[in-house]
């Protein structure tokens, strides 16, 4: 093998561009059929420091403390604000209603655990946190209202409890917001161009544009000529057959081949 070849070799590395399961996908798809149809080659040069968007990057486990904590002092005091919008008079909510405040403190971030809104691996800046959160405290209201049917001493009103919900809504989600902006902010993106514009490359995409992704799609290359031009996000720049220039062009240091089938020795190569 010549000098220039075995280089060449070590120039790329060829590795899956994430894990493949049947979880991951609908099992009707390309990708059940054939999960090593995604591969993800990017040129073996020395990693460069990329530079931060903002924010602190924090993504270990035990920061779902941090989450849980100031969930925790937002309910407590959407519930001091929610006596004093009903009466116009302030007091010590944790005093005079120990009982409700103390199931409320446990099922509202029991029921946010419930419908995954403490899993920091996902984007808190969507509105499906939104959503997701209006479900979880739809459920934990009825569970609070059974738990002061069982439990009758020192319940809520239902004009403090209506309100209550309300801020609870609002304050959880700024905060969701918040630590988007300041923890999830500050990942790395490796810019990289999609292979194949079909249902697999876009399915892909659909992965790969999450805050939280680890590539920046800067466009797809595909050989049908129906495609070229598109005007979806990200657009068909180009064909298969000019990879390096149109890489070298928009800065692009990994390619994600997406085509499942038919892929032709010469387009691997």
């Amino acid at each position: 093998m010549s000098t220039k070849k075995k280089n060449a070799e070590n120039n790329i590395r060829l590795e899956y561009s994430m894990p493949v399961n049947e979880s991951t996908f609908d099992r009707n798809s390309d990708f059940a059929i054939d999960p090593s149809s995604v591969i993800a080659i990017t040129r073996g040069e020395k990693k460069k420091k990329t530079k931060r968007t903002g924010g602190i990057s924090i993504g270990f486990p035990r920061y779902r403390w941090l989450l849980l904590l100031g969930d925790l002092i937002l309910i407590t005091i959407a519930s001091f604000l929610s006596t004093w919008i009903r009466f116009g008079v302030p007091f010590n909510t944790l005093i005079v209603y120990t009982i409700a405040s103390t199931i409320t403190l446990g099922i509202y971030p029991a029921t946010f655990y419930i419908f995954d809104l403490y899993n920091i691996e996902r984007s808190f800046r969507s509105w499906e946190t939104a959503f997701r959160s209006a479900l979880a405290l739809g459920l934990g209201a009825f569970l609070t209202m059974v738990a002061f049917y069982l439990l009758p001493y020192g319940p809520y009103g239902r004009g403090i409890m209506a309100i209550q919900l309300a801020l609870v809504w609002a304050f959880l989600n700024g905060w969701r917001w918040a630590y988007g902006i300041l923890f999830q902010a500050a990942i790395p993106k490796t810019p990289a161009l999609i292979l194949g514009a079909g249902s697999c490359g876009r399915t892909i995409y659909g992965l790969l544009k999450s805050p939280l992704s680890s590539y920046e799609i800067k466009g797809f290359l595909d050989d049908d000529p129906d495609k070229l031009g598109r005007t979806s996000s990200p657009a068909v720049i180009g064909t298969c057959d000019q990879l390096t220039e149109i890489a070298a062009r928009v800065g692009a240091n990994t390619a994600i081949l997406a085509i499942p089938k038919n892929r032709s020795t010469r387009l691997i190569r």
